[in-house]
């Protein structure tokens, strides 16, 4: 599914549609928390999805390319299959961090078009 899922991302990037890129992105991360055999790591794993829902929407949709993260998510498909779930965290935890300044910044400017 986690491969699937990223493949119909890439289509979606090229042909311009956002919204069936979301929904892939979002089957995708639904994927690997319906996968887990831990109940704490699902519950844990599905509100930090749904809490970053809206950020995630935002970052796409003011800069969507075709680039996305395909790589990421191949490595971390790959770390899954393998059941090396030391590489399935430390690439997510680098796919987070390299997204994390301009969730921030999406963020901040959210918040400052509220104030206005």
């Amino acid at each position: 599914m986690l491969d699937s899922a990223n493949e119909a991302m890439r289509r979606c990037a090229t042909s311009g549609d956002i919204d069936g890129y979301f929904s892939w992105n979002l089957k995708f991360h639904q994927a690997i928390i319906d996968h887990s055999e831990s109940n704490i790591f699902q519950a844990i794993l599905a509100l930090v999805n749904a809490m970053s829902l809206p950020i995630r929407y935002i970052l796409l949709s003011t800069d969507f390319s075709t680039k996305g993260d395909y790589a990421y998510h191949q490595q971390i498909s790959a770390a899954l299959r393998e059941r090396d779930l030391r590489a399935a965290k430390r690439l997510t935890e680098e796919h987070i961090i390299k997204n994390l300044p301009r969730a921030v910044e999406v963020y901040s400017q959210s918040i400052a078009n509220l104030k206005s």
